[in-house]
């Protein structure tokens, strides 16, 4: 006899006012990673237009990202005791300020500060730079946890939409004195707007809960461990494969702003729609085997890409790497919030984060000698096994663990 499955839990429905201010939240994500897809093909070209090597410009954007790595781990533990609102307004009013002075006068240091505020040359895909895990537990705490990994998948859509969009401006003419004080303008613009959307969106207070057992927080932090092992080596590839990669274009095939704005810009639009289904796939397959297959044809691309005959094929390699390796983001994100309970959200998201950013802080560094040095395709290869062994510790790490928890 066959057994009849057990009804579904009921949820209670999210209030108007939540999904009122999660719609808010998304739409700040949208307008910020306007800025970030801009910066994301013209950083690293303007500061080559100003004489700067390859190890040097990697050592900047690794300095970036090492100091966007304790803001992380302040901020995600800071939102969950002291609410959110501040964090993120703060954030873009600094972001705001760092991008005017750079767009003013471009010196070493205001670049250097600009980069690591704004967290330039990373391909943010919208997140707030170091205050990402305040965002991700704020729309948890909006009811996005209730939805499983959908209102992330959506968020993490809106936010490569908008950095398609931005990466199409990358194509203003050419020269710093224009279009590079355009640019940081535009991304000032931006940081002021998302500013003022997020004055309004509610910030619930955490409800007052009994300590949980030790057992449980023991639970907790075990899958945290290894989600961050399996997130260091994921970041180290990063790190090495993906900041460079608009100047490796321009190097390796002397291809200009005019050609990769666009290619950069079909790699965001295309992965926002691929993201807006993933949720749905990850809810039908289960996220660990829909990000084990995904991110193994995006190993193939990147294996296949340092060897492309030209442009046109390196920019196809690159279109379909982008798809497998970033669709399933927004289901992640849901998946790292259902390990912990909700008033750990916020530290769960620093963990997630703080683990692919430290190696990847080094990766820029190392992939910016071997540039110089005419080995053009040694980094992507190093990244290939890096990612390798993602794949291997995620599906191992998480094959049994059940849907992410929503409450």
């Amino acid at each position: 006899m066959t057994q009849a499955r057990p009804e579904p839990i009921p949820r209670e429905p999210v209030p108007q006012e939540l999904i009122g201010g999660r719609n808010l939240l998304i739409g700040t994500r949208f307008v910020r990673s306007i800025g970030q897809g801009l910066m994301a093909v013209a950083f690293t070209l303007q500061l080559h237009a100003l004489g700067w090597s390859a190890a040097a410009i990697g050592t900047l954007l690794a300095a970036a990202l090492g100091g966007g790595v304790v803001l992380t781990g302040l901020s995600g533990p800071l939102s969950d005791r002291f609410g959110r609102r501040a964090l993120l307004v703060g954030f873009e009013v600094a972001h705001a300020i760092t991008a005017v002075l750079a767009a003013w006068h471009p010196s070493v240091a205001v670049l250097a500060l600009a980069a690591f505020v704004g967290q330039y040359g990373r391909g943010a895909n919208g997140v707030a730079g170091p205050f990402g895990p305040v965002e991700q537990s704020w729309l948890a705490a909006l009811g996005g946890q209730e939805e499983g990994g959908q209102t992330f998948s959506v968020n993490a859509a809106m936010g490569f939409l908008g950095m398609g969009i931005g990466s199409l401006l990358a194509m203003l003419p050419a020269g710093w004195d224009i279009a590079a004080q355009g640019q940081f303008l535009v991304v000032a613009a931006g940081a002021v707007i998302s500013a003022l959307l997020l004055l309004p969106i509610p910030d619930p207070e955490l409800p007052a809960l009994p300590a949980a057992p030790s057992a449980e927080v023991h639970r907790e932090n075990r899958m945290l461990a290894k989600l961050a092992l399996a997130n260091a080596l994921q970041g180290a590839g990063i790190g090495l494969s993906g900041p460079l990669l608009a100047y490796w274009f321009a190097v390796r095939f002397g291809a200009t702003p005019e050609e990769i704005g666009p290619v950069m810009a079909a790699s965001f639009v295309a992965t926002a729609g691929i993201t807006f289904l993933t949720g749905n796939l990850a809810a039908r397959f289960g996220l660990v085997r829909t990000v084990v297959a995904s991110r193994v044809l995006g190993l193939l691309m990147l294996l296949a890409l340092p060897f492309s005959p030209n442009f046109l094929v390196a920019a196809a390699l690159y279109l379909a790497r982008s798809l497998f390796n970033r669709g399933t983001v927004g289901a992640r994100s849901a998946f790292t919030m259902g390990l912990v309970r909700a008033e750990r959200r916020g530290f769960a998201a620093s963990v997630n984060a703080i683990s692919v950013q430290v190696p990847r802080a080094l990766g820029p560094i190392l992939a910016g000698i071997l540039f110089d040095t005419g080995a053009f395709a040694l980094p992507f290869l190093i990244a290939a096994a890096l990612q390798g062994g993602y794949i291997f510790v995620f599906g191992l790490g998480f094959r049994d663990q059940p849907a992410a928890r929503t409450g």
